[in-house]
């Protein structure tokens, strides 16, 4: 019974990690991002909307990730949560369920990184003019743009709404990691590569 709620103990631990690896990096990438932009250049290559979509992806999945992980550790502590087989479904399904919202960031992220770099350049460009950075904005170019239908970070986490979240072949890689590794995230270079690859 007492090797049971360590087992119990260390399966929320894990939900917990999770999480955290997952917000830590988001808020980190968040925070690399420039805050004070030059608004004529910026959105000459990039178009206001999608700037303000790919952030607010980036803070809605923040809040679904923590939202989802409360969920899962509540009903890991639960009284129902009386059996090893059942505490583990229940891990393997908070984990899959933040890992697809973190895949979803991906789209949002890459655009934003292509931001970021494209500030840097312009930053970095010590030898360019006022002028001749004005003289820039006359140029006309295509603007880099973020597809709507690539942005399904969910506005809120409904455990309602839990059924086909996940993508089946994601839950079987998983549970593969499950039964190979015992304990997800426990300090296994390949698991921690893997659940870091999350948001790259």
């Amino acid at each position: 019974m007492e090797e049971e709620k360590k087992s119990f103990k260390k399966m929320t631990k894990k939900v917990r990690d999770a999480r955290n690896l997952m917000l830590d990096k988001l808020i980190l990438y968040s925070n690399e991002l420039p805050t004070d932009y030059n608004d004529e250049l910026l959105y000459q290559r990039f178009q206001p909307f999608h700037c303000i979509l790919a952030r607010d992806q980036l803070r809605r999945a923040v809040q679904v990730i923590g939202q989802m992980a409360s969920y899962f550790i509540r009903l890991l502590k639960k009284d129902e949560c009386d059996s090893l087989d059942q505490c583990k479904r229940l891990k393997v399904t908070a984990l899959g369920c933040m890992y697809t919202v973190a895949m979803r960031c991906l789209p949002s992220l890459a655009f934003l990184d292509r931001i970021r770099q494209y500030m840097a350049n312009l930053e970095d460009d010590e030898n360019a003019s006022t002028a001749t950075a004005t003289a820039t904005l006359t140029i006309k170019t295509d603007q880099d743009v973020l597809a709507e239908e690539r942005c399904t970070v969910p506005n809120y986490f409904d455990a309602h709404k839990l059924d086909g979240f996940v993508d089946p072949e994601t839950m079987s890689w998983l549970w593969e990691l499950e039964s190979k590794h015992g304990a997800l995230l426990q300090d296994d270079v390949q698991v921690m590569s893997s659940m870091e690859a999350l948001v790259i």
